[in-house]
């Protein structure tokens, strides 16, 4: 006797299958880690518990603002009301492209988005002026709270958010604002890629140019050594700790750290003339001199 399977079992045994795929997806989520980015930046800004609550509070109504809109966009309706997982089911599978599309209208138009070149998390949320790395920091709190995975592109002096095969330029106009993945290096130097805890880095480079611009090195050179601990390849933080140590008359741990921003980018002219100064600072007249030359023939190149 012929024992015919029923289909009615091949399609629960797909779906349990599809499903548990999904179960893993959502456990694999690195969401973006808000708090300890925030509390780097109360220390930076010395600011009181009072104002901590403020900034958590307004930070927390705009994540739900561009939340909600998405929320509505693919057919749930108000976030509060809607279904999570099926929700972060929908996100996930978004074409990429048309979610970072949406969501970067989302946040120009609902929070009124205007962009500065220096920002941090902090001074964003009560300005609503925001760079790359507070806007950055935003939208991958959003993307991540929804189940997206999403990654950070670092390159020197910028840094951006990426997907599986979409990049979203947070700060760039509409048009310029999604860029394939395969595409980007026409456009940027990409330093390296990392999940979403980079970030916490980033807040502690800009802790330490806080308190350089205020005079305070030693905690600097600190604060660069933590953006480092997070992010060893990070060119900004590794240039500014060389900067740092060079302040504190540190020349020899200067030198190593230019050295190894310039292994990295071996044309970054700030650190070829950074290196010059310490050189000269140590004594070291004919390196000095060696490394002026190659800064002349850079520059040079680059007319």
């Amino acid at each position: 006797m012929e024992v015919r399977r029923s289909q009615h079992t091949e399609r629960s045994s797909t779906e349990i299958e599809v499903s548990s795929i999904k179960e893993i997806a959502r456990k694999e989520i690195n969401r973006v880690p808000i708090d300890e980015i925030l509390n780097i930046e109360f220390k930076m800004f010395r600011a009181p518990e009072e104002r901590h609550i403020l900034i958590k509070k307004k930070y927390e109504e705009n994540i739900h603002k561009i939340m909600n809109g998405i929320s509505e966009w693919l057919g749930f309706g108000e976030i509060q009301k809607a279904d999570k997982e099926k929700l972060n089911d929908a996100v996930r599978d978004c074409e990429e492209s048309k979610l970072f599309n949406f969501v970067a209208g989302t946040f120009f138009n609902k929070l009124d988005v205007s962009f500065v070149e220096k920002a941090t998390v902090v001074a964003s949320t009560e300005t609503g002026r925001f760079n790359c790395y507070s806007s950055t920091v935003f939208l991958a709190d959003v993307l991540t709270r929804l189940g997206k995975p999403v990654n950070i592109l670092m390159t020197p002096g910028h840094i951006l958010l990426s997907g599986k095969e979409q990049v979203f330029e947070t700060t760039a106009y509409a048009t310029q604002r999604i860029i394939k993945k395969n595409m980007i290096n026409k456009n940027y130097r990409i330093i390296h890629e990392d999940g979403v805890e980079v970030l916490v880095g980033c807040a502690w480079n800009n802790k330490g140019t806080m308190d350089q611009e205020a005079g305070r090195n030693a905690e600097a050179v600190n604060d660069y050594n933590n953006a480092l601990k997070i992010n060893p390849n990070d060119i900004d933080a590794l240039h500014n700790l060389g900067v740092a140590f060079a302040l504190t008359e540190r020349y020899l741990e200067a030198l190593n750290a230019l050295d190894k921003t310039l292994e990295l980018e071996p044309d970054n002219i700030r650190a070829l003339e950074n290196k010059i100064h310490v050189l000269t600072k140590n004594g070291q007249y004919i390196d000095a001199i060696i490394m002026l030359g190659k800064i002349y023939i850079l520059k040079k190149m680059k007319k």
